[in-house]
């Protein structure tokens, strides 16, 4: 989401439509530096599975996330 349109609870809702959509699973990555994303993430119960240089065209160090339904 643009940042002039964080905290508006857009990306709650599409990451709500996203998991209702999912077969009850998501993956998803997001670089190391990009703290606001991964607490975003985390707060909507995604779960760090794997972190450093994980494969991306930036070869930046990033956290892959996992979500599952209950």
């Amino acid at each position: 989401v643009h940042i002039d349109h964080q905290n508006k609870r857009i990306g709650k809702l599409l990451l709500e439509r996203a998991k209702a959509q999912s077969a009850g699973r998501l993956t998803l990555q997001t670089f190391d530096v990009n703290h606001q994303a991964r607490r975003f993430y985390e707060k909507h119960g995604f779960r760090p599975v794997k972190s450093g240089l994980i494969d991306n065209e930036e070869s930046l160090p990033a956290h892959q996330f996992e979500w599952q339904a209950e």
